[in-house]
């Protein structure tokens, strides 16, 4: 009995030496990795670049704007490596993807701030290229105009005429004096109708043809107004169940992270136990 007992209290100081040496080693990689994750967390809780050129007229001339631009790429940069450096310390966590998410929030928060930055870069450059061309501009318009060049039209020659031929004038025959009737005296105008004119009767084929082109628009308008309508019921429909995913994806979402920290819950109980069962054999 004694030297079964004495094999078994070996065989747990072996397992609780293992155990410890393995606890050793996971706490250096641990150690290392969150090292890591707490250097990128105050990265992307930086936000010094934000308070030194947001203030009023920090950036005044496009020699400043191309250095801010410049800073300003490094520092999208640092974020994007902060972010790939959060993720193995999270790949260790329980809950990866709230770990995840919470660093890309900051993430996406201090991108905001940079480009806020970049953006007033730009338009200190915009304004100032803005300034140069007026400048240019009002330059030329004060220079004084040239007067336009003469141009001489060249004098062309005219050919000689050759000598006009003379011939001498023919005799006209005397005509008989033409008999002139005596004028006929016209009757006196009647006084003009001060009668409205009667309106003409309309075409009747062009009245047809107007009516059966207002009939043909009628119909294209109500064809289009119900095809309009149903687009739009297309349209609620389509956002109605795009609603209703997304309602259920949510309740999909909080049902599984309710499970999962269910689930740790139970771990971090059994662990307990477990650790707490092996002083047993000492």
């Amino acid at each position: 009995m004694n030297w079964v007992r004495m094999r078994k209290l070996a065989a747990a100081a072996l397992a609780a030496a293992f155990l410890a040496g393995a606890a050793q080693a996971d706490d250096d990689s641990d150690e290392a990795l969150r090292a890591k994750y707490d250097a990128a967390m105050a990265v992307l809780g930086d936000h010094a670049f934000h308070e030194k050129w947001s203030a009023k007229e920090s950036i005044r001339t496009g020699e400043e704007a191309d250095r801010v631009l410049s800073l300003a790429d490094d520092e999208l940069k640092r974020i994007h490596e902060a972010v790939k450096n959060v993720r193995p310390w999270c790949q260790k966590k329980f809950l990866v993807n709230a770990c995840i998410d919470e660093a890309r929030k900051l993430s996406f928060e201090r991108e905001r701030e940079v480009r806020s930055i970049m953006n007033a870069a730009n338009d200190v450059k915009r304004a100032e290229r803005t300034a140069a061309y007026e400048k240019k501009r009002a330059e030329a318009l004060a220079e004084p105009k040239r007067e336009p060049m003469k141009v001489t039209p060249k004098t062309v020659k005219e050919p000689k005429a050759p000598p006009m031929k003379l011939e001498p004038k023919s005799v006209r025959e005397k005509r008989e004096p033409i008999e002139l009737a005596p004028k006929s005296e016209r009757e006196p105008s009647k006084p003009a109708s001060l009668k409205p004119k009667e309106a003409e009767a309309p075409d009747a084929a062009a009245q047809a043809d107007r009516e059966a082109l207002e009939a043909e628009n009628e119909a294209y308008y109500s064809e289009k107004l119900s095809e309009a309508e149903e687009r739009m019921k297309k349209a609620e429909s389509r956002a109605a169940k795009r609603r209703a995913e997304r309602i259920k994806k949510q309740q999909r979402f909080e049902k599984s992270l309710k499970e999962r920290e269910a689930a740790q819950e139970r771990y971090d109980e059994t662990k307990a136990k477990h650790d707490s069962g092996l002083a047993d054999y000492f």
